[in-house]
């Protein structure tokens, strides 16, 4: 087959996706059962902030950078009849964590305050047991959550929606501070896991 521009610009013209339009959600289950969530403790672990639902909504717009989520086969290899050349053979399905980055807040910190805050309820003190410090692990739906990202075209129009579900926090990454970057901004790395994902594709209304 030759290659013919007009082909091309027929094929791609207008319908690839820019990767800097997008919006992400952070959403707490509101569940009138339970009495000792993340979102309830909020105020426990930052008595001096704003609301819960005001800083889920001021990290919408302090999210830097979002990769969407990947997912990989898991696979161990073999020996074809025992010998010879060597084979991959799937036996499960692996999701691959992401990496949030968000700016930092000169009000505050709120950023800052609210992943800790929801690493520390998963892993919580408490106490000092024999001289030394102990830990429990919150039961998992009490600090779980579902994550939306959700990318534009560039008329504004939505055009697919990511879900991340069962998401919690395992780690907030180094913040890296430096003399010599004198025009840079302060950013957070924040790793999350998720047991499952799905999107919607907004464009013909498909998706998984």
């Amino acid at each position: 087959m030759t290659f013919n521009i007009a082909t091309f610009n027929q094929q791609v013209g207008g319908t690839l996706v820019p990767n800097n339009l997008y919006a992400v959600q952070i959403t707490f289950p509101i569940d009138p059962n339970q009495t000792n969530n993340f979102r309830l403790m909020w105020p426990v672990f930052a008595p001096t902030a704003p609301d819960f639902d005001t800083v889920l909504e001021s990290l919408t717009w302090r999210c830097v950078a979002a990769p969407l989520p990947g997912q990989a086969i898991r696979t161990s290899e073999s020996n074809r009849h025992g010998l010879g050349v060597r084979e991959k053979m799937p036996f499960a399905t692996a999701y691959t964590d992401v990496s949030l980055t968000f700016f930092a807040d000169n009000k505050g910190d709120v950023t800052h305050q609210f992943w800790k805050a929801w690493l520390e309820y998963v892993s919580t003190s408490i106490g000092n047991v024999n001289g030394r410090t102990a830990y429990t692990i919150e039961y998992k739906d009490n600090f779980t959550a579902t994550i939306q990202i959700n990318t534009y075209n560039v008329d504004g129009s939505l055009l697919q929606t990511h879900y991340l579900y069962e998401v919690f926090p395992i780690a907030i990454n180094d913040a890296n501070m430096s003399w010599n970057e004198m025009n840079s901004l302060l950013l957070y790395n924040v790793t999350v896991t998720f047991v499952n994902w799905a999107f919607t594709n907004n464009a013909d209304g498909s998706g998984d």
